[in-house]
């Protein structure tokens, strides 16, 4: 085992090796290098190495033995109890509830490759008037936690509680630690795909833009738009208001198709919005994509043939799992993970004729 040589400082090489142990770098048994040398290649002084094999041992990774050093122990994370709270709410979209289960799914199947106890908990502070007295328990039964909510004052409840916790998919201003998808790229890739079909005319269909994550997909719209030399006009960008339900959403599509002119491709950058447009374009006998090219987001319904954009959820949930347990018996801050999206062709995109 050699020293990386983007590594030179004390956190770089405790992640390193966390994470060279976590996924199954080197087999147990076999010895890490001393702590002289390692230090020595490394540039950081032999007590600081040996202080970070130390916290290896003390979280099971590795086992100290005298006049031998640091030996890797088989992976037993069957002590290490981790947990996700979700904020539940009453009116919860079936669309959230889909990548809360997207998010279980790849938590549990990571949770279990490792060995690792992980429980799903639910807080709806409006039914309970008595949660923080959860949290206190919460954070006394587990040695980790993924957070998946919206409040801030519930959020600011686990700053500085004693366990690694990290935000899943967003970010809040008071919470540093993040795993999350880059709304911008995903929104500035869709352009530069549809530039290179020949589109030109290209609308963005976006929610309230009084959001973060709406005024980041106009971001990377604008960006994407300029980086391919092409104009921006006011009737390009539809901003759609309130709930996102089938019927209100697809009122308000059709109220945009009768008042302007039919643009050369749309990107949709709400869940299934891709689908409600894609059913309003046929009810007036516009060909898809002959007459007009659709890419959808994230859609969770009648999106299999559809190009869109897909949001890697299950990846962010697996890497939460792992960050938890390369950092149990720590608090970091600090600690932001942005994961890229991809880009599914479908049968509603295609190249213009020249």
């Amino acid at each position: 085992m050699n020293c990386p040589g983007n590594i030179n400082s004390t956190a770089e090489l405790r992640r390193y090796l966390r994470h060279t142990l976590l996924n199954g770098g080197l087999p147990p048994g076999s010895r890490l290098p001393g702590v002289r040398s390692l230090g020595r290649e490394c540039g950081i002084h032999y007590q600081t190495v040996s202080r970070i094999y130390h916290e290896l041992a003390r979280q099971g990774l590795v086992e100290i033995r005298h006049g031998i050093g640091a030996v890797v122990k088989p992976m037993e994370f069957s002590r290490v109890r981790l947990a996700s709270l979700i904020e539940k709410s009453s009116d919860l979209e079936r669309s959230h509830m889909f990548y809360r289960n997207e998010f279980q799914l790849g938590a549990d199947a990571r949770a279990e490759e490792l060995g690792v106890q992980l429980d799903h908990l639910e807080i709806n502070l409006s039914m309970d008037s008595g949660w923080r007295k959860h949290l206190e328990a919460i954070i006394h039964q587990y040695d980790g936690l993924v957070l998946d909510v919206h409040s801030m004052e519930l959020a600011m409840s686990f700053r500085n509680c004693g366990i690694p916790v990290i935000y899943y998919i967003d970010r809040m201003d008071c919470f540093s630690n993040a795993i999350f998808y880059d709304r911008i790229q995903a929104v500035r890739l869709v352009v530069h795909y549809l530039a290179g079909l020949g589109v030109r005319r290209i609308g963005l269909i976006i929610n309230d833009l009084r959001r973060s994550s709406s005024q980041e997909k106009l971001t990377g719209y604008v960006r994407g738009m300029r980086e391919a030399g092409l104009s921006v006009e006011p009737d390009f960008v539809w901003e759609l208001e309130g709930k996102t339900c089938f019927f209100i959403v697809a009122q308000q599509m059709n109220e945009y198709l009768k008042k302007y002119s039919l643009l050369d491709g749309y990107i949709c950058t709400g869940s299934n919005q891709g689908s409600i447009l894609l059913s309003c374009l046929r009810r007036d006998g516009i060909p898809v994509p002959e007459r007009t090219a659709v890419v959808g987001y994230d859609e969770i319904e009648g999106g299999e043939n559809m190009t869109r954009i897909i949001l890697p959820r299950r990846k962010m949930a697996r890497r939460c799992i792992e960050w938890l347990l390369e950092n149990i018996g720590q608090t970091p801050d600090g600690m932001v993970e942005v994961l890229p999206p991809e880009l599914h062709l479908g049968q509603t995109t295609q190249k213009l004729e020249v």
